[in-house]
């Protein structure tokens, strides 16, 4: 660009240099004709004389005059129109540069565009393959997977359902072992004591039981039961005393009279459970106690493998069955 500017303007430089010569020798023509009348009106001053100039000169520089002011005035038309031919070119040079950046530019552009364009869909190829091996592995290693797992699921699930079953043959039979079994609550222990003896006498005094039918009960085991150390449910009560009958009859017998009868407090006779129903019904008993000091009537429910915890109010005749929260 800054080559055709360059290049114009010599062009123009060369025309001005050829008018200014002309110029210049038209302007010595006329010094020279100047030169002449004042010499001529020097001469005359020296002289004293006055003398005419020829009719012929005065012409001539008048004329000279003349033409010195039509080309000054031709030359200021054509510095005029040179400036605004020299103003089109540069705008028409200036349209013809800008054209040619624009079209370059968009020829450029387009040729980038193509080439991200391309690179972009290669790499977008080669991740969207990527995800696509990514995804056969892995649902080639699901399917392996469930091909080992599940097998292992299934037997799995038919341990869990024999060790329930026999979970629960151990809970009856430990049910049916302890079956003939109560707990005593509440008995005084004694120095030097014999379980045998004290059951005798509690029988005696508060289930009002003749001391001989008390004597005549079959007793095969009794013994004391240590207390757990964690438990801070009465911590200062006897150890409950543990009596194996060897007749369900006199079990049943001593059981429904203490359900009946009103002990002193304190004292108390409960059926043997397995480990895990004793302590479902020590939390039921303690719930029972907050809803009679509510005004219902309560009862505890021994089924064949559970304890179920009833309620009614103290006018009502239906039990309700008490369901905890979660």
């Amino acid at each position: 660009m800054r080559g055709l500017i360059k290049s114009h303007k010599k062009k123009g430089s060369k025309e001005k240099v050829k008018k200014e010569k002309i110029k210049w020798e038209s302007d010595e023509a006329c010094k020279k004709l100047k030169e002449l009348w004042n010499n001529l009106h020097y001469q005359r001053g020296n002289s004293g004389r006055t003398r005419k100039m020829p009719r012929k000169d005065t012409q001539k520089e008048k004329e000279c005059q003349q033409k010195e002011t039509q080309k000054e005035t031709q030359k200021e038309k054509e510095g005029l129109q040179d400036d605004e031919v020299s103003n089109k070119d540069l705008k028409d040079l200036f349209s013809r540069l800008i054209k040619k950046l624009d079209e370059s530019l968009s020829a450029r552009l387009t040729a980038l565009e193509g080439k991200v364009d391309d690179a972009l869909t290669g790499e977008l190829k080669q991740v969207n393959d990527s995800l696509q091996n990514h995804e056969d592995r892995l649902a080639e290693l699901e399917k392996q997977q469930n091909e080992v797992i599940n097998p292992q699921v299934d037997k799995m699930d038919t341990l869990e359902d024999a060790l329930k079953e026999l979970q629960d043959r151990i809970i009856q039979q430990e049910a049916r072992s302890r079956k003939y079994n109560l707990l005593f609550y509440g008995i005084p222990k004694e120095t030097g004591e014999v379980t045998h003896d004290i059951i005798v006498k509690f029988l005696h005094e508060k289930l009002s039981i003749s001391l001989e039918s008390a004597e005549s009960i079959l007793i095969e085991n009794s013994h004391r039961v240590q207390k757990n150390p964690k438990s801070t449910y009465k911590p200062d009560a006897p150890e409950a005393v543990i009596v194996k009958f060897v007749r369900m009859e006199d079990r049943n017998m001593i059981l429904n009279l203490a359900r009946f009868k009103a002990l002193p407090k304190g004292y108390a006779v409960r059926t043997d459970l397995p480990v895990h129903l004793k302590k479902k019904r020590g939390e039921l008993a303690r719930k029972a106690y907050e809803l009679r000091k509510s005004g219902r009537k309560t009862r505890i429910r021994e089924t064949k493998d559970d304890v179920i915890l009833e309620y009614r109010p103290r006018d009502g005749k239906e039990w309700l069955t008490y369901k905890a929260s979660v």
